[in-house]
């Protein structure tokens, strides 16, 4: 049997970083989903940069995060 995979979803999540609260260093995750499909790595990442231009906390992680189906076939 093979498998297919098709691609469901994409989204985009930015990791700000707050700084320093008690010692410990505060990250916080950001979502972006229903992203196009086609988006490519550098659109996602121009966008995150556009993003971290509009936003107080500093970027620290760009994510591109991909949902996919997996179909068995006969």
């Amino acid at each position: 049997m093979a498998i297919q995979s098709v691609m469901t979803g994409k989204s985009l999540k930015v990791l700000n970083n707050y700084g320093t609260v008690d010692g410990k260093v505060v990250t916080k995750t950001k979502s972006y989903a229903n992203i196009a499909p086609a988006a490519t790595d550098d659109a996602l990442m121009a966008t995150a940069k556009a993003i971290d231009a509009l936003t107080q906390p500093t970027m620290e992680g760009t994510y591109a995060v991909e949902t996919r189906q997996l179909i068995e076939t006969v």
